[in-house]
């Protein structure tokens, strides 16, 4: 048998043709392509590792010859590759929609459309089609000549502590790293124009008072949403007190309306699909605006705060997991437990179909996925790990990390210095207990001030519109009379206000009816993953 593929090389790949094979490279690699190409082309999957080990930059690769194909994605699956076979070709391809249509018939994933209707995103390396996968973060495989496909990883999430050190040690080690990380976007950047999207919370202020710190005078920042919402006003201040340059983009119902049923946009979910989850469309129009209002440099690199709360222990359920670690429990029914409170955070969209049959079923995949990574995982007093590396996988690598095709889209480049290499290998050792609560992220940022805006403290928020207030109120006070309604508040505000009071307005590309004729839902959220489905013809 011989190797046969079909590499789709449109988009943004940078393409090297050497002796040994042709390498495909997408992102900000700076490495030899050349020298990359020959080591690839004599590596086992031993040596595949050995080759990327010292690569901490944002990038996907495709290397192959006659006698092999390695794809590969980055620790965080930066840039989604995606893998299918019909009539005894593998075709690969950084694009989904391509594949598809490589396909005469394609038929759905029924498993993989549940997992995307409870959450947002499938499980593992699925998509919504059966015969169509995609790498999952950290992995590579490996197509020999036999056209056989092997799964490999060059990197694994798995935050079991092994560092001991006690918490002043840790505090410099982080600073050290964090300041590291953001010298080196420094560097790559010569001088470019780094442009922050700026919150009242805590990631965005870390990169911009670090670059500050760092002495970087070419950084803008900017916020949008509801003019005088309390994040603007403390991005405002904050980003006074660094003395770079804010703007605001005030966020209008008409426009917003008008945008959200425009061509642009349809284009930009046709180009951001990754079929295995929802597209992420929160910060969009903001971009668009910015680039329209000529305010950024066209080669202005974007540089935002995920995943600092999450990596940081932000998202521990604290007192839940310890309760479990706590109780004298079996070892099947502290998995059930741990699994169950996973499921009940990230698998909750849609409380119709969170039926006891499809928990079941969930359970089953999200454990498999854990095993499959390391059975250390599911070992007692490892609940907070286990935690830690479904989200990472999952919510984190297959959704929120794709919210940078926002960037992309629109022609910029982007960094994502909280996932950085260094940061993944720093907080994946560091103590569950300084984890908790951010302990040692919180500490850290507050004893080094740098720029001077950590005493700057986020009070009470606010609500917007401001016309919604006296409605909202009255709606409030006539539940409070009728002591059996009181739980029914916040199902009035999700259905009948929280089209109107969504800062970053996302609401608007969806119908009013669509809430408030709606039950059982959890957030916008919910509805986007029923039009995306409903849009592929897949019912909940």
């Amino acid at each position: 048998m011989t190797l046969k593929i079909n590499v789709d090389k449109s988009g943004s790949w940078k393409v090297f043709t050497c002796t040994e094979g042709v390498l495909l490279i997408k992102g900000d690699f700076h490495g030899n392509a050349h020298k990359l190409c020959l080591k690839l082309s004599v590596s086992s999957s031993k040596g595949v590792r050995n080759c990327v080990e010292g690569i901490s930059n944002n990038y996907a690769l495709i290397f192959y010859n006659n006698n092999k194909c390695i794809v590969l994605v980055d620790k965080i699956r930066s840039f989604p590759v995606y893998y299918l076979k019909n009539k005894g070709i593998w075709h690969i391809s950084a694009s989904p929609s391509y594949l598809i249509k490589k396909k005469n018939k394609i038929l759905a994933n029924d498993i993989a459309a549940l997992s995307l209707a409870m959450s947002g995103y499938t499980v593992g390396d699925s998509t919504l089609y059966k015969s169509m996968f995609s790498l999952i973060a950290g992995q590579f495989i490996i197509f020999d000549k036999s056209n056989n496909v092997k799964k490999y990883h060059h990197y694994k999430y798995i935050p079991i502590e092994t560092d001991k050190k006690d918490i002043k040690s840790l505090i410099l080690k982080l600073s050290q790293v964090t300041l590291k990380v953001l010298s080196k976007i420094v560097k790559e950047a010569e001088g470019r124009q780094l442009v922050v999207p700026l919150s009242a919370g805590n990631d965005s202020r870390l990169i911009a008072s670090g670059f500050k710190h760092l002495g970087y005078k070419n950084v803008k920042c900017y916020s949008y949403g509801f003019k005088g919402d309390y994040e603007s006003e403390y991005s405002r201040k904050i980003s006074e007190k660094l003395g770079y340059e804010w703007k605001f983009i005030e966020l209008k119902y008409f426009s917003e309306k008008s945008f959200y049923r425009s061509n642009e946009y349809k284009e930009y979910l046709n180009y951001s699909d990754t079929y295995s989850s929802v597209q992420v469309t929160r910060w969009l129009s903001g971009v668009k605006y910015l680039k329209e209002s000529g305010w950024i440099d066209n080669d202005a690199i974007f540089i935002n705060g995920n995943s600092g709360d999450f990596i940081s222990g932000g998202h521990i359920p604290v007192t839940d997991i310890d309760n479990i670690a706590n109780k004298n429990y079996s070892d099947q029914k502290r998995l059930d437990a741990v699994l169950n409170l996973f499921i009940k955070k990230h698998f909750g969209l849609w409380g119709g179909i969170a039926s006891s049959y499809n928990i079941v079923v969930i359970k089953k995949l999200l454990l498999d996925e854990a095993v499959k990574l390391d059975k250390a995982l599911i070992l007692a007093g490892n609940e907070c790990a286990l935690y830690e590396s479904l989200e990472f996988y999952h919510r984190q690598t297959k959704y929120v990390v794709t919210s940078q095709r926002i960037y992309e889209f629109y022609g910029f480049e982007w960094r994502l210095p909280l996932w950085d290499s260094e940061y993944l290998t720093f907080w994946s050792r560091v103590p569950v207990v300084f984890k908790k609560k951010q302990f040692l992220y919180k500490k850290m940022l507050n004893e080094n001030n740098w720029g001077d805006v950590w005493n700057i403290k986020v009070n009470n928020e606010n609500i917007r519109p401001i016309w919604i207030l006296p409605i909202r109120l009255a709606v409030k006070f006539a539940l409070s009379l009728f002591p059996r309604s009181k739980n029914k508040w916040h199902e009035l505000e999700l259905r009948f206000f929280k089209y109107w009071m969504d800062n970053g307005r996302v609401t608007l590309a969806y119908k009013y009816s669509d809430f408030f004729q709606q039950r059982r839902f959890r957030s916008v959220a919910s509805i986007a993953v029923k039009k995306y489905l409903n849009d592929k013809n897949i019912k909940l």
